[in-house]
């Protein structure tokens, strides 16, 4: 297994070695008698990338995009609507879209459709045309796009009622459980009820077994929200594995969180200002003192703090699931914006602070708003 996986491009190494960074480790624990440990030693990051603080969003720009309007509007009865968004970056060179589709559910986010959008004759905007609806209908619309430098932009259109996600959740998956074909279960990647499919690795998304196990080999990335919670979905293609105590390598499963308007690293301590690091590590559960199983790492003005109130994390086979509370900056919350990847990987000495990246996602910039339109009457 490589440390990073290869053939990934510049901009993702960006966000990789600023991921690096974010692996913070909590306040010294009392560990089992097995392991060595300094009660005193707490290193927050490796002293040898202090230095390497990286402004990840000019490598990676983030589209945006304006509210959906329709023509007409509102869309009449059985008949084709009419929807347009117009794409922007902040961005100093022309960016385009590699990819643009709006998803669309009648039933209340049960089912949902995809509609791709094409380019319109205005500089960034585009047009995609939705299947008619019965008088009256109110209908769901979630934008999906991702640009040329990797860069998506996902809205998530509806909350969660529930969670942990139900059981038809996980019976569209295709890891090694259920056995589905790639190409059938991630396509057009549409939403599992509220749960919205966040920006993926490149491709090819079945890494070879020499540079990511079935174990860290991320196959999909899900977020949904409601007033109080966020809920992240990390699916590898195995089983969800903790590591071991020897030699010391513990698995790590996690979610990296920003503002969108607070995004460069602190100087002091390489944590992006309002962001956060959810981890899940396993191992954490059946040996006792190694580490909290399940923490958030928050940086609150300038400060690291870890929290293990903030989150709670459940294994299911090859689902790491997490659900985290949206006001971890008090006085900015709530947040309607979030800035977030997923990456998997290992730490491999016992002050936490030695980290080697096996997956990553790209980065993701996830609305958090119900957006809807309904057919006249």
């Amino acid at each position: 297994m490589s440390e990073i996986k290869h053939g990934k491009t510049a901009a993702a190494l960006a966000v990789l070695a600023l991921a690096v960074l974010l692996s913070v480790p909590p306040a010294a624990q009392t560990k089992p008698a097995s392991v060595d440990s300094d009660p005193d030693a707490v290193v927050l990051i490796p002293s040898q990338l202090k230095h390497r603080h990286i402004l990840f969003l000019k490598d990676i720009p983030l589209p945006s995009a304006t509210a959906l309007e329709f023509n007409p509007s509102p869309p009449a009865p059985k008949k084709p609507a009419i929807l347009g968004a117009t794409f922007a970056h902040v961005s100093a060179i022309p960016l385009k879209m590699d990819s643009a589709n709006v998803f669309h559910s009648a039933d209340g986010g049960k089912t949902w459709g995809v509609s791709e959008l094409a380019a319109a004759p205005e500089r960034g905007r585009m047009i995609a045309s939705l299947p008619g609806r019965s008088a009256g209908a109110k209908v769901l619309t979630a934008l999906r796009a991702r640009n040329e430098k990797g860069g998506t932009l996902a809205d998530l259109a509806c909350a969660q009622t529930s969670w942990p996600p139900s059981a038809a959740n996980f019976k569209q998956d295709c890891d090694e459980f259920a056995k589905r074909p790639f190409a059938e279960c991630l396509a057009d990647r549409r939403p599992r009820g509220c749960l919205f499919a966040l920006g993926e690795e490149e491709t090819p998304v079945d890494d070879p077994p020499s540079r990511a196990g079935e174990d860290f080999d991320i196959l999909d990335f899900r977020m949904g929200y409601d007033s109080q919670w966020l809920y992240f979905d990390i699916t590898v293609q195995g089983r969800i594995s903790p590591g071991s105590l020897t030699p010391i390598a513990l698995n790590q499963y996690a979610v990296t969180v920003m503002n969108p308007a607070s995004s460069a690293p602190d100087p002091e301590q390489g944590l992006p200002l309002d962001g956060a690091l959810i981890r899940l590590l396993p191992l954490g559960y059946s040996v006792s003192g190694i580490a909290p199983p399940c923490s958030v790492i928050i940086n609150r003005d300038g400060v690291p703090t870890e929290n293990s109130s903030s989150a709670v994390c459940e294994i299911r086979d090859s689902h790491a699931l997490f659900k985290v509370k949206r006001n971890l900056w008090p006085g900015k919350q709530p947040l309607n914006e979030f800035i977030v990847f997923a990456h998997t990987g290992v730490l491999r000495n016992k002050q936490l602070d030695h980290f080697s990246f096996v997956d990553i996602t790209g980065l993701t910039r996830a609305r958090l708003a119900a957006s809807s339109y309904t057919v006249a009457k």
